[in-house]
């Protein structure tokens, strides 16, 4: 309240709390004894708001915090808003930097500066580089940075980010199939499901004449196998058991479909050759031995087609 007498303070007080608040509440339940000076309405006020103290930072947790403040380059193009204004990340970086050197009376020198400016981003770091005289100057040409300069470096990291997650998502999916294989032809007992489609049709093996590669082998002779939905030509295809549900379910889950990009594209011809790896050039594809669908195409079991 300035410099005005005392009476006066004490009348004009009330003018400043909010009505029906409860500092105006506690103001009208004062005794009229504590209303007539203001030494003791000050006291009164401050026995039932009791000033808050103020930690201060040790010059130790400045210089930590001078050290650990870092800028990284993904953030250089976020905007912060500081009082009314929206500014780059990088700018209030600078802001906050010089508080801090401030703080711990290391503004007027360059105690620290070496050490902050190898963290920098790159595009930071190539505009300031002769710009280390003391902190206020450094500072200043962290302001003065050129945005273009800064937002090239950026979007060309950002290019190189989203292929890197590319390439990543490929090695996962060139990992996926191989176990998922593997796995889905250990659950099935494929020893036992070639011999029943190889068995002769006595019952017993036929030995095979002459000489040639392979002489001295057992010739198997075999019989039709039952028809599955998948080498059914002639008549209505064989449901599928659940056991052979359950295959076909895991199967189609180890290899998924790409999509109709570059990187979809590689895949799916690795894909293929892992198909072709497995079960060979000639194989059929059946529930056990499932293809892969071509890029962008309609997914499996989506029914778009029946």
């Amino acid at each position: 309240m300035g410099a005005h007498p005392d009476a006066h303070k004490c009348r004009q007080f009330i003018l400043f709390l909010y009505s029906d608040s409860v500092a105006d509440e506690w103001y009208e339940e004062l005794d009229s004894s504590q209303k007539t000076t203001w030494a003791s309405l000050k006291v009164a006020f401050q026995t039932r708001w009791l000033k808050k103290m103020i930690v201060k930072k040790t010059k130790g947790e400045f210089k930590e915090e001078i050290l650990s403040y870092e800028l990284k380059l993904e953030e250089l193009l976020n905007k912060e808003v500081i009082g009314e204004s929206e500014v780059f990340k990088y700018v209030a970086w600078a802001d906050k930097m010089l508080t801090l050197t401030t703080g711990t009376n290391v503004a007027n020198g360059t105690t620290y500066l070496s050490t902050v400016c190898r963290k920098l981003p790159k595009p930071i770091c190539d505009q300031t580089r002769e710009m280390v005289a003391d902190w206020p100057t450094f500072l200043d040409a962290v302001h003065k940075a050129d945005i273009e300069v800064i937002r090239e470096v950026v979007e060309e990291w950002e290019k190189r980010e989203k292929l890197y997650g590319e390439l990543t998502k490929c090695i996962q999916v060139l990992e996926s199939p191989v176990a998922g294989l593997s796995a889905a032809m250990t659950n099935m007992n494929i020893a036992q499901h070639t011999l029943a489609m190889m068995t002769s049709t006595s019952g017993h093996t036929v030995p095979r004449q002459g000489g040639g590669r392979g002489a001295g082998y057992p010739q198997l002779q075999c019989t039709r196998v039952a028809s599955t939905p998948f080498n059914n030509i002639h008549g209505q295809p064989e449901v599928l058991t659940e056991q052979e549900l359950n295959i076909l379910r895991t199967n189609l889950r180890a290899i998924p479909q790409q999509e109709d990009i570059p990187v979809g594209r590689a895949v799916h011809h690795i894909q293929q050759q892992e198909f072709h790896r497995q079960y060979g050039a000639s194989a059929f594809i059946k529930f056990d031995t499932p293809y892969p669908l071509r890029p962008g195409t309609v997914e499996a079991n989506s029914r778009e087609c029946y």
